[in-house]
């Protein structure tokens, strides 16, 4: 780490940084903030990210960066399409993936400095110059992300400000957003699909006016669809799958309310300060919950511990409705 620091240190500053983006959509959402420290850091840096080509467009239309460039297509040439990318070789590079792949694509971009989160496992320390300091129970991942470049002396304040977005003017109708899959496709942070289906209709029933729009990744169709098997007519709208990350943005931008269990979806719609219902059972909201100040209820199942771990099915219908009629009653 020391040997690293130094290197940093005198970095000739010509060719800048390079962020690796996340693989997942939360953890791209949860990135953001460090794009910002980043700028505020080094503000005459040229800042470069590579994603994945899902997330190209949206990280784009964000503008926190001066160049935002798709990853090569999977296969069996995979490093050998990266290592031919045509821009500026960075100074230094940051990898937020925690992979084999993601270190050794960091000396395939021939950077001096290269600065990784993956566990540390040895075949992984040998890419890098610099690892993480370790992490601490209950921090916020975007919060360790900040602490670990703020040891490199990268990291500015970290602000957890929703991204500016443009939001339409919301009328009397509520739209109401529901993200009923996990955008890594972990089964075990889904809630089951016939709790979402009773949720609906308690929702249909209480709200007479009220606008679902069914939301999610291609795996998340056939549920979207059985959630809306047998709604009122009008009242729901299926769009799983058939939306891109930033189409995606732009729905949610007119949205009044998110429902969500731990998801790619539920960063995203607070990301875009809307009010959102995040569900969780197993995994951790203190480390992967909602991180921006908008407006958000997490619901566990009752006795749950605050890091989490019971199923979600235990999740009661019931206090999802509730949330959800709090958080529409402040808008």
């Amino acid at each position: 780490m020391d040997d690293g620091a130094a290197r940093l240190e005198k970095l000739r500053r010509r060719n800048g940084i390079c962020l690796r983006m996340p693989n997942w959509l939360g953890d791209n959402v949860m990135a953001l903030p460090i794009l910002r420290s980043l700028r505020l850091c080094r503000p005459s840096e040229p800042l470069t990210l590579l994603c994945q080509p899902a997330y190209a467009k949206w990280l784009e239309a964000l503008a926190l960066a001066d160049a935002v460039i798709p990853l090569p297509r999977r296969g069996i040439s995979y490093f050998f399409r990266l290592g031919g990318v045509s821009y500026a070789r960075p100074n230094l590079y940051v990898t937020f993936t925690n992979s084999f792949r993601g270190a050794v694509e960091s000396l395939i971009l021939g950077a001096p400095v290269r600065i990784g989160f993956a566990a540390k496992r040895a075949r992984r320390q040998w890419w890098l110059t610099n690892l993480p300091p370790d992490r601490v129970d209950g921090l916020h991942r975007t919060a360790f992300w900040h602490m670990s470049l703020g040891v490199c002396g990268l990291s500015s304040g970290l602000s957890d400000e929703p991204i500016p977005v443009e939001r339409r003017s919301l009328g009397k109708s509520p739209s109401i957003a529901i993200f009923c899959g996990a955008s890594n496709d972990r089964r075990t942070k889904c809630w089951p699909v016939e709790k979402w289906r009773e949720l609906a209709l308690e929702l249909v029933a209480l709200l007479p006016d009220v606008r679902l729009l069914l939301l999610g990744a291609p795996c998340d169709v056939s549920d979207a669809r059985e959630i809306c098997r047998g709604l009122p007519d009008g009242c729901a709208a299926d769009l799983a799958g058939a939306t891109t990350v930033l189409e995606l943005a732009k729905v949610l931008c007119r949205c009044d309310l998110a429902i969500s269990a731990d998801s790619g979806g539920m960063h995203l719609a607070n990301c875009c300060a809307v009010p959102t219902v995040a569900l969780f059972g197993p995994s951790n909201p203190l480390e992967t919950g909602p991180f921006y100040v908008a407006p958000k209820a997490v619901v566990q199942p009752p006795n749950c511990p605050p890091g989490g771990g019971l199923p979600m099915e235990l999740i009661p219908v019931s206090a999802v409705v509730e949330s959800a009629l709090q958080l529409l009653a402040q808008r």
